[in-house]
């Protein structure tokens, strides 16, 4: 037994240091780290500027009543202007929306670094014909499989620990400083951001099991990439329709009377007033027929998302965005407004375990994939022929 557990470290020792002594892993990792600390900067420079918008909306409404909106050129009797009351104020934007961008290209960049570090391993030793020579050793073949998973496992975190310990340090230098739940949101995407390039890693391990030559073995490591992270969740929303047939359609739109400012030869000067909004001749949301196109909606689309949740079950980039999504990551820099009448009660935002728990199945689909993959490597390479 002692032997056993000598062996497994032997071989995550030696495959770590491998790893990081790879021209070609440093190159990748390099880039990788550069790629994502451009993203986070444009990131902090997207929030700036969002802050800044905050700070000029808040003097204005500070100033007046109300606050007066630019609107585009529109059809006659269009509003130049709306009007903004004040109880409707801006958003502060959080400082994890500096993490957009690179929520964006984790997927991209990690497919690439994680592919990168395991498309040959068993592959190349195949090839070398060192895998017999290895198993020649008093080694079982389940300690090199585990190791080189275990070992590729540590690079990954030492990898996005890295990348996430640089951005922390650029978000300091900037003058931003999260609180202790964005610290705690930041840390669970990069926990997020490890399992994701577990996945590709463990897609990339299955490959290098399955081809003897490690040509073949990255084709097909990105090809699988490509089919269940791009082109399943693609096709799932053609793919729903055709099963559950084409959406329903609306009511024909009742007529409205279209707003008008007052006539020109009336209009004293300066004056800007808002005309009344259009009036319908039925109200779309209380008539019945109205009200029947949207309960058909609903179930229409009830029946449609598993359909679509089914073609991305196996996606990884898939759950990644919608964990990120539940945790602010890249939310919150828009300039939305919030309304807060004065003699309302605040209502607290979900803590992070509600958030979490909304997306409880994500969470748990993004552990499983990168077993389903590595249980097909290691089922494959126990009964492997090394002849």
């Amino acid at each position: 037994m002692r032997s056993n557990r000598n062996g497994l470290t032997n071989i995550v020792r030696k495959e770590f240091i491998d790893h990081i002594r790879s021209g070609k892993f440093i190159i990748v990792f390099l880039i990788f780290l550069l790629l994502s600390a451009y993203s986070l900067h444009e990131g902090i420079n997207m929030y700036h500027d969002a802050l800044d918008r905050y700070k000029e909306h808040i003097e204005r409404i500070e100033d007046a009543e109300d606050i007066r909106i630019p609107m585009p050129a529109g059809p006659p009797g269009y509003p130049g202007v709306i009007h903004v009351r004040a109880e409707w104020m801006p958003e502060r934007p959080s400082p994890l929306y500096a993490f957009m961008w690179m929520r964006m290209a984790m997927p991209v960049l990690g497919a690439i670094l994680a592919v990168v570090m395991g498309f040959d391993l068993i592959s190349k030793e195949r090839q070398d014909r060192t895998l017999k020579t290895l198993l020649s050793h008093p080694i079982y073949r389940d300690e090199i499989i585990n190791g080189k998973a275990i070992a590729g496992l540590l690079v990954i975190i030492l990898a996005i620990g890295m990348t996430f310990g640089i951005s922390l340090a650029m978000l300091l230098i900037s003058d931003i400083v999260p609180t202790i739940g964005e610290f705690v949101n930041i840390a669970l995407f990069g926990i997020i951001s490890v399992i994701l390039l577990l996945s590709f890693f463990a897609i990339a391990l299955m490959s290098s099991v399955l081809f003897k030559n490690s040509g073949s073995s990255i084709m097909f490591a990105f090809g699988i990439i490509l089919v269940i992270s791009l082109i399943l969740p693609a096709i799932a929303p053609f793919a729903a329709e055709m099963i559950v047939g084409p959406e329903p359609e609306p009511p024909a739109m009742p007529p409205m009377r279209p707003p008008m400012r007052p006539p020109p030869d009336e209009r004293q000067e300066g004056d800007d007033r808002v005309p009344e909004m259009p009036e319908f001749e039925i109200d779309p949301f209380a008539d019945e027929e109205w009200a029947e196109w949207r309960r058909e909606s609903e179930a229409y689309w009830e029946r449609k998302r598993p359909i679509t949740e089914a073609f991305a079950i196996l996606s990884p980039a898939t759950h990644f965005e919608k964990i990120s999504t539940a945790l602010d990551i890249g939310v919150g820099g828009m300039m939305g407004m919030i309304h807060i009448p004065g003699d309302a009660i605040p209502v607290e935002d979900p803590d992070i375990f509600d958030r979490l728990y909304a997306v409880w199945m994500n969470i748990l689909a993004l552990f499983v994939i990168p077993a389903i993959f590595f249980a097909i490597a290691y089922t494959k390479f126990m009964k492997l022929d090394i002849r």
